[in-house]
């Protein structure tokens, strides 16, 4: 059946064009590797996905999803994210991708036609939303998030990856759970690699000389902070984060979650469509 979007029309036709060689761009995210619990669970899935491959289409990037163990030495779960990120930068030659860019699955490109301002980046190998001041404090949440994360295809960020992979070996090294716990204030079991990084930049600072914190635009914003003055809009990432909408742990958030959840996926396509019939696309 033909699609009625004339701007998914638009995008499959552009799909197989040759990408800019300017902009080598890898996109990685990942999709739940069993079916969903909750009633709209699976097609909320369907929906982000679609909605970062349009997002690539638009501008002839890779998309490579994950929907199960890329690494059976490391820990199932979002520990598997780092694995598929240093798979890619191990897999992947410069001439094919300069950037790896992780999407995580709770996450809508509201914004779908924003372009990321990769000349902006210079000297820089990690891009990533967070603040260094609450970083050395320490702070998971306030400090850093690893939903959204721009790499550039160097050795440095082989080196980082691969020693954050350590942290999420399995079996599990609970020596290095337990210094975690004991290093990081903040620490949450829930934060997996975030943990092992606040306490990496808290140890060793000068790693940030090679990160970049992007405040420019909303490289990932939660969907609770869009009405916060420091947002710009409209928002380039809205992320999900604890919703669980597809598994249904918190049942208490599932109607709020679901209902911003459409609200931005229909901006970004409401967006798209406004794009390619003003011809600006």
């Amino acid at each position: 059946m033909k699609d009625k979007h004339p701007a998914r029309n638009w995008v499959n036709k552009r799909l197989g064009l040759p990408g800019s060689s300017k902009e080598r761009i890898v996109v990685l995210t990942g999709i739940h590797p069993i079916p969903c619990t909750t009633p709209f669970g699976d097609f909320f899935m369907s929906l982000q996905l679609q909605n970062k491959q349009d997002w690539a289409r638009l501008r002839s990037y890779e998309v490579h999803q994950m929907a199960e163990l890329v690494d059976s030495h490391m820990r199932p779960g979002p520990w598997q994210k780092v694995g598929m990120i240093r798979k890619a930068l191990n897999s992947i030659p410069r001439e094919r991708a300069e950037w790896i860019l992780w999407l995580d699955m709770d996450m809508v490109l509201e914004n779908i036609t924003f372009t990321l301002p990769l000349d902006s980046y210079a000297g820089k190998d990690f891009i990533l939303w967070g603040q260094p001041e609450w970083i050395m404090k320490g702070h998971n949440a306030k400090g850093l998030n690893t939903g959204s994360v721009l790499i550039r295809n160097t050795e440095w960020s082989r080196t980082l990856i691969a020693d954050m992979a350590t942290y999420g070996k399995y079996p599990v090294d609970w020596s290095k759970e337990e210094m975690l716990r004991a290093a990081v204030p903040s620490y949450d079991i829930g934060m997996y690699e975030q943990n092992m990084l606040v306490w990496r930049l808290m140890n060793e600072p000068d790693i940030m000389a090679k990160m970049h914190f992007e405040h420019g635009f909303c490289i990932n914003c939660w969907y609770k902070d869009l009405d916060s003055p420091q947002v710009k809009h409209p928002p380039f990432v809205v992320h999900f984060a604890g919703c669980q909408m597809c598994t249904g742990y918190h049942p208490e958030k599932l109607g709020e979650c679901a209902t911003e959840f459409v609200r931005s996926y229909a901006e970004a396509l409401v967006r798209l469509n406004d794009e390619v019939a003003k011809g600006n696309l």
